[in-house]
């Protein structure tokens, strides 16, 4: 089976891709581009997930005892979304200088995100990971 091991930051990983230390690895498309447009690292396929990327999870008892904050922090969540989606006009050049990607990568990174800041993940996007799993044959 694969072997994974914990290098650290990203351009550790590039090291060590580099050097050999590390046969491969994995990390968000737009902000390797740089390094693979200039040819610092190689890209050699790209894995496209049918689920939400990020999630906030916690233990029962802590989501019971921090209930209130945790309602909190995702409402600032929320707010901060519709902020990033309103601004369509001025967000792709902010992150294009932010993280020194050419204005037309920002661009087809910003129109691909769609941050949804809920409490729930609608039964489509769950329908659509099961359907992945099952095809799989992580679940039957």
């Amino acid at each position: 089976g694969a072997k994974f091991k914990v290098v650290g930051a990203f351009d550790k990983l590039r090291t060590s891709v580099n050097d050999g230390s590390s046969d491969a690895f994995m990390w968000e498309t737009f902000t390797t581009k740089p390094f693979h447009d200039s040819g610092e690292v190689k890209r050699v396929g790209e894995i496209f997930t049918p689920w939400p990327c990020f999630m906030l999870a916690a233990r029962e008892d802590v989501a019971t005892e921090k209930k209130d904050l945790i309602k909190r922090a995702l409402a600032a969540v929320g707010e901060a979304a519709a902020l990033f989606h309103k601004e369509a006009n001025t967000m792709p050049q902010f992150i294009a200088k932010k993280y020194e990607l050419k204005v037309e990568d920002a661009k087809q990174w910003y129109s691909g995100v769609k941050i949804a800041a809920k409490p729930e993940v609608s039964s489509k996007a769950l329908a659509t990971a099961l359907g992945s799993l099952q095809k799989a044959g992580v679940l039957t």
